[in-house]
């Protein structure tokens, strides 16, 4: 800490501003407060006792004056609601950025600023076997405390998006909550820059959803629910291939038993009609000998012989044709019963498939892709001091909102 600088931030310090040099700190420590007495004007006269008191009568003196201590304002933030004292805007050594989050709540009352650590980083994912090639610029917002914890971002707050609106100045009539020593170091700025590389590329990873049934894997900003939707469909259109498929394995199957069906009783019906032909056939020889025989002058005349052996051929064809039609009809029932079990066999293969290709019952699984860490480009790190606004108990309620497209 050279000379040039001290004496650069010394002329530059305000009304009760101090500079504390301590050999334990890295760097000396600037400090505010309410409270300061002169001892170089010396005592006080009774006129200007008098001015100071304005109408009230000068209490007896009883000791010593002692600067009242002001009551603790309790600062509620998102990672603590430790008691804080508003004060004055502390003045930022130099190699410090300093902004302020703009108050958007449009609520009344007066403004508390509390400080944050404000990050920017830009991310590189990139799977080649998944298409994906894609850059993604994220904000980190932390807490300063008093004692700052080994990973200073571990508690904060990190969002996607293009840029976060940042003000030069704060609102008017503002107050400042304490400002931890060590966000007054440069050199400290340096170090949380470097862990915020190493935090983007630990806890920032590219959210994907995967399906092992399908193998298929989210889009860069696809959620659970559009993944799900997605999926479902790609699982009907499988089933509905996967159906149409098995259709088209049975139906030459089943063709054939039906062509063999219509074929039978096309068959049947010839065999019917030969039968009842035969058989009609058959009772007119059958009358004509017996009436032959009986009317006949010779009843053992060779007419009647031939007409009698006729007839005993057509019943025994009568007989014959009787029989195939049994056989026509014994051969649809077989051919009915295959056609039976080959079209449950199908609707069983029907249900295994159904079952087995349910979008109803899809499972996700969530996959992390890490950015590049030859591509993480991180931003110098900033002082940001974020608005609150205290409530009715005390506590202070945001006042501000970011303008991030998504939280991570």
């Amino acid at each position: 800490f050279d000379r040039q600088r001290m004496e650069t931030i010394l002329s530059g310090l305000s009304s009760r501003v101090f500079l504390m040099n301590n050999v334990h700190e890295d760097a000396p420590l600037l400090f505010h407060t309410r409270w300061a007495l002169s001892y170089l004007r010396g005592p006080l006269t009774r006129d200007q006792i008098k001015l100071l008191a304005g109408n009230r009568e000068a209490a007896p003196d009883s000791g010593p004056a002692v600067a009242p201590t002001p009551k603790p304002v309790r600062i509620a933030s998102k990672a603590t609601t430790n008691a804080a004292e508003p004060a004055d805007r502390p003045l930022i050594p130099q190699g410090i950025e300093e902004a302020f989050l703009p108050v958007t709540d449009g609520g009344e009352g007066p403004v508390i600023y509390r400080p944050l650590l404000h990050g920017v980083a830009d991310l590189h994912y990139v799977v080649a076997r998944l298409d994906i090639d894609q850059w993604r610029r994220v904000f980190c917002l932390t807490p300063l405390e008093d004692e700052a914890p080994s990973d200073i971002w571990r508690d904060g707050e990190t969002v996607a998006g293009e840029q976060i609106f940042l003000d030069t100045a704060p609102e008017e009539d503002a107050t400042f909550a304490t400002l931890p020593s060590a966000a007054t170091s440069a050199k400290r700025y340096t170090s949380w820059q470097k862990a915020l590389k190493t935090h983007v590329y630990r806890d920032c990873g590219l959210r994907l959803w995967t399906s092992p049934a399908l193998k298929v894997t989210s889009r860069p900003g696809e959620d659970r629910a559009a993944m799900m939707v997605r999926v479902r469909e790609a699982m009907h259109e499988k089933r509905e291939l996967a159906l149409e498929k098995l259709r088209k394995r049975y139906a030459p199957k089943l063709k054939r038993i039906e062509d063999r069906i219509r074929t039978a009783e096309a068959r049947l019906e010839r065999e019917k009609s030969q039968y009842s032909g035969q058989k009609f056939q058959t009772a007119i020889s059958i009358g004509a000998t017996v009436l032959g025989a009986l009317f006949g002058r010779k009843v053992a005349s060779v007419g009647t012989v031939g007409r009698a052996g006729t007839a005993a051929r057509g019943a025994g064809r009568v007989i014959r044709e009787r029989q195939d039609v049994k056989r026509a009809e014994e051969q649809i029932d077989y051919l009915n019963r295959q056609l039976m079990d080959l079209s449950a066999e199908l609707e069983a293969e029907t249900d295994k498939l159904r079952d087995a290709v349910d979008p109803e019952a899809i499972e996700l699984t969530e996959k992390i892709i890490r950015p590049r860490k030859g591509d993480i480009g991180v931003q110098p790190v900033k002082l940001v001091w974020a608005p609150y606004r205290r409530d009715a108990s005390g506590f202070a309620i945001p006042a501000y909102a970011l303008n991030s497209d998504s939280a991570i």
